[in-house]
């Protein structure tokens, strides 16, 4: 007889990144396979729950631009030359495009 057990686990990630890829688009989209190597168990279902960016460049950049002034959001998405701080708000209340320049000792490209 098979028994159907639900489990929590924690999991580490180390992802290599753009230096203007938004983190949390690469997390949302990540492709994962738990597998049981023992061949007694039948792994069903996997479901990412729950995430948090623990170390990255992104984080500083986010804290020297600050919140969004619109809606208080404190990750942003990056992009441009030299680079930018963007937010746009969130699918259920967007609102005008906000963004900010990262500042000197951060900015990974130089201004012509």
């Amino acid at each position: 007889m098979a028994r159907k057990v639900y489990v929590t686990l924690t999991v580490k990630a180390i992802i290599l990144a753009d230096d203007d890829a938004n983190v949390q688009e690469i997390i949302d989209e990540l492709d994962y396979n738990f597998s049981d190597t023992t061949g007694k168990a039948e792994v069903l279902d996997t479901t990412l729950e729950e995430s948090e960016i623990t170390d990255s460049k992104l984080k500083e950049y986010d804290k020297a631009t600050g919140p969004c002034p619109y809606c208080g959001r404190k990750e942003h998405w990056y992009n441009d030359v030299p680079l930018r701080a963007f937010c746009w708000g969130t699918e259920k209340k967007p609102h005008r495009e906000w963004h900010k320049k990262v500042p000197g000792k951060l900015q990974p490209y130089k201004e012509a």
